[in-house]
C-alpha cells in the first residue's frame, strides 16, 4: 500500500523529469527508466525468502477446482476483481491519450495520473475497516457506484478538473472493488486450496488487464472518450447485478462458519 502511494508522487515525476532524456525517441526516457527500476526489483526479488503455504499436507482433502467455481463468492469474486481492474486499467491507459488531444501538456497529465494512483491504493488504509463494519457486498456496489459517476463526469466535460474527479472516482472504485473481491476470494478456499483457487483468479484477471490495455488505444480512436466510457456502463451494471444477486441469496441461506462480512 505505501509502496503504491509512493509510486502515485514517483511516477508522474518520471514521466515529466525523464520525457527529454532520449532526444532521439519521444517519451523514451520514462520507460527506460521504468525498465531499469524493473530489473533492480527482479534482482532484489530473487534474494526474497518466502516459506512455503498453501500445500496440500498428507491425507488432507480438497475439492476440484469445478466444485470451487461454481459458487456463488467465487462467481461474485471473480467477476468483480476481474472487470473492475480490467475497465479501470483500460480508461486509465485512454486517459493520457484522450488529455493530449484536448491539448493539456504532459505536466498536466501527470497531475492527473498521480491523484489517480493516490485514489487506486490510498483507500487501501480504510478499506478493510469499511468491510468489517459494512460488509463487502456493500463495499463491492459502492465500488460500482463510484465508476459509474467515472463515467458520468467524463460525459460532462473535457476540462482539468472534469480528468480530475473522474479518475479519482475510477481509482477509488478500482480499489473497492479489487479489494472486496479479493476479501470475498479468501471466504471461498481451504488452505490446501488457496494456491490453484488464487492461480485461476489471477490468470483470468490479469488476461482480461491485458486485452484492457491493449484494446484502450483502437477503442478511444474509434468511439471516442465518452463513448468509451459510456460502454463501461455494461460491465459495470453486470457487477452490480450479480452483487446484488448473491447478498440476496447469502440471506437466504443458513449461516456458515464463514466470515459474516460476506453477507452483508
Amino acid at each position: 500500500m505505501a509502496g503504491g502511494v509512493a509510486a502515485a508522487f514517483l511516477g508522474p515525476w518520471n514521466a515529466s523529469a525523464a520525457t527529454n532524456l532520449i532526444a532521439s525517441v519521444p517519451s523514451g526516457g520514462p520507460y527506460l527508466v521504468i525498465a531499469i527500476l524493473a530489473l533492480v526489483a527482479t534482482g532484489l526479488l530473487t534474494q526474497l525468502k518466502v516459506p512455503a503455504s498453501g500445500e496440500p499436507q498428507p491425507g488432507e482433502t480438497f475439492r476440484p477446482m469445478s466444485a470451487i467455481a461454481t459458487q456463488a463468492r467465487f462467481m461474485v469474486a471473480l467477476l468483480a476483481g476481474a472487470v473492475g481492474y480490467a475497465i479501470m486499467i483500460l480508461v486509465m491507459t485512454a486517459t493520457p491519450l484522450a488529455m493530449r488531444a484536448q491539448g493539456f501538456e504532459m505536466e498536466q497529465i501527470a497531475f492527473i495520473m498521480q491523484w489517480h494512483v493516490l485514489g487506486m491504493f490510498a483507500p487501501s488504509f480504510v478499506t478493510g475497516s469499511l468491510i468489517a463494519r459494512f460488509g463487502i457486498p456493500r463495499i463491492l456496489l459502492a465500488g460500482t457506484l463510484l465508476m459509474a459517476g467515472t463515467t458520468l463526469v467524463t460525459n460532462l466535460g473535457v476540462s482539468l478538473a472534469h480528468f480530475w474527479v473522474a479518475l479519482v472516482l475510477l481509482g477509488i472504485g478500482w480499489n473497492f472493488l479489487f479489494v472486496g473481491g479479493s476479501t470475498l476470494l479468501s471466504t471461498v478456499h481451504s488452505e490446501a486450496e488457496r494456491g490453484k483457487v488464487q492461480g485461476i483468479n489471477d490468470l483470468v484477471i490479469f488476461s482480461l488487464v491485458a486485452i484492457g490495455s491493449l484494446m484502450s488505444g483502437a477503442l478511444s480512436y474509434h468511439l471516442g472518450w465518452e463513448a468509451l466510457n459510456l460502454a463501461m456502463l455494461a460491465p459495470i451494471l453486470l457487477v452490480a447485478l450479480a452483487t446484488l444477486w448473491y447478498r440476496l441469496s447469502a440471506a437466504s441461506q443458513p449461516r456458515t462458519n464463514l466470515s459474516p462480512q460476506s453477507e452483508k
